[in-house]
């Protein structure tokens, strides 16, 4: 096991290509990379350089070109110092690059560097428990890219992302979350998992995004609530949303204050709950 030593003194030499034995590419890009720091931490790199096995052990050149070449980056980066740089999201401060985030576990993984698979983990419960917008689209994005490059029996980005669609869908037919379970079966199958295992006591405010709307029937007996991005079917005579189950009652829209950065749902001064499970069976 590396200690903090060790990697202090390889953020000394990461920057610098003297004594580099390994080259790694990624369309366009090159990182010059030494052999006894890659090669202990990744099985992939260790069988990759055992002599007159591979081409890549002749030739000292690893190509990544099927991966980005932001994840390749940090990972290269995580080698040499323990961390990683966070991709910027071009959503703005109140956003956060979750797809960046999948395609460095991704590759981790496929390298088997356990290490940084658990840091990218670490890194996104972090971000996810003080921050509660999503982006939706990044979201979709990042579910489809983890469930097409990580094998069927790693189940720990799936199922956070499994968490993140329960918080967020809005249940709308013809969403993006909705077209995602369909165009993806086993999307589907997990959620539906992972709903049938949600602990009633276990409470949390539903996450946000932006354009969201929550919108509660007036029929004190319906109890019906919404959250959706806009009205849709439910308009009708103009535009008054009407309550799909109490006929003749309206919708009532509930504030959001966007200027808290945890972006909770806000209704008469108290939050509007939603029942949670970040763990299942």
């Amino acid at each position: 096991m590396a200690t903090e030593t060790d990697f202090d003194r390889r953020k000394d030499v990461v920057s610098s290509s003297e004594y580099t034995d390994l080259t790694i590419i990624c369309r366009g890009a090159r990182h010059e990379v030494h052999k006894n720091i890659v090669c202990p931490q990744s099985e992939f790199f260790r069988n990759a350089c055992k002599k007159n096995t591979f081409k890549e052990s002749n030739e000292g050149l690893v190509d990544f070109s099927d991966d980005e070449p932001e994840a390749v980056a940090a990972m290269v980066q995580f080698l040499y110092t323990a961390q990683f740089s966070e991709k910027p999201d071009p959503g703005g401060p109140m956003t956060f690059n979750l797809l960046h985030h999948v395609q460095v576990y991704c590759l981790a993984d496929r390298c088997s560097i356990t290490l940084l698979k658990g840091l990218v983990i670490s890194h996104l419960d972090s971000i996810y428990s003080r921050f509660s917008v999503v982006d939706i689209q990044d979201l979709v994005a990042a579910t489809k890219y983890a469930y097409g490059n990580t094998a069927p029996n790693d189940k720990t980005m799936k199922d956070f992302l499994i968490v993140l669609i329960i918080e967020t869908m809005d249940f709308k037919d013809g969403g993006m979350i909705s077209s995602l379970m369909m165009e993806l079966a086993e999307v589907g199958h997990d959620v539906a998992r992972a709903l049938r295992h949600v602990d009633l006591s276990s409470l949390r405010p539903r996450r946000l995004h932006p354009g969201m709307s929550m919108y509660a029937c007036t029929n004190m007996i319906c109890g019906f609530s919404w959250l959706i991005k806009q009205t849709g079917s439910f308009i009708r005579g103009g535009d008054i949303p009407l309550c799909p189950h109490s006929p003749g009652f309206i919708l009532l829209t509930m504030s959001f204050n966007w200027e808290d950065l945890s972006a909770r749902i806000v209704e008469n001064e108290k939050e509007e709950k939603r029942p949670f499970e970040q763990e299942w069976k």
